[in-house]
């Protein structure tokens, strides 16, 4: 498993890598190239969390398996987030640089009548220009939904797991059923509670 994710890291800088040689260039591709890099990331994360169990657990194990390997996946999620949000900041920052237009309501705004002395290369320049606004507008939007995305299904997941703590069956009696309660309380749904807060927070911010 361990040689899995390393190979796994290995592809992702290797696309980190890639992408960052298509940024450099300041062609239209770049803002496509900003976003794959954060999509790698996340496909990192979902190796992390996606990972197999090993047979014959006990309903108690696997869960506690499946806690221990959505923690670590937490961290590589959060690393997603941040990289969606550096599209978010990048991305107009290039568009400016390629006079690209990122401003949505000139789509609202009436046209002016073109003038008769307009050319066959004005009008394709216009055309470039709009398909252009098109393409950093498409990936600008969907870094913004990945990080909504990501952040709802982390607290989700999160959730969950504390619902299913919470049904754990207690095989304690008496006073130890009572610190063995405590004890799940304490060392496992509450770090899942804060972890569902904390996401959802994270969200609202967006």
């Amino acid at each position: 498993l361990r040689q899995q994710l390393e190979q796994k890291q290995q592809k992702l800088n290797e696309v980190e890598k890639s992408f960052t040689q298509v940024i450099s260039l300041g062609s239209v591709r770049s803002f496509e190239a900003m976003y794959r890099i954060a999509e790698a990331y996340e496909e990192f994360a979902n190796a992390i969390a996606n990972q197999d169990m090993p047979p014959n657990l006990t309903r108690e194990e696997r869960l506690v398996q499946e806690n221990q390997v959505f923690n670590a996946s937490v961290p590589a999620y959060d690393r997603a987030v941040e990289e969606y949000k550096n599209v978010l900041i990048n991305l107009p920052v290039l568009a400016e640089k390629l006079d690209v237009s990122m401003d949505t309501t000139k789509a609202a705004e009436p046209e002016p009548a073109p003038a008769p002395s307009d050319s066959t290369i004005a009008l394709q320049k216009e055309v470039v220009q709009d398909s252009s606004s098109e393409v950093a507008l498409k990936w600008f939007g969907r870094a913004k939904d990945k990080i909504s995305l990501i952040q709802y299904n982390v607290a989700e997941r999160s959730s969950e797991f504390v619902d299913e703590y919470l049904r754990v069956d207690n095989p304690e009696t008496g006073l130890r059923a009572l610190v063995f309660k405590d004890q799940v309380l304490r060392s496992l749904v509450a770090k899942q509670v804060n972890t569902t807060i904390e996401a959802h927070i994270k969200n609202l911010k967006v």
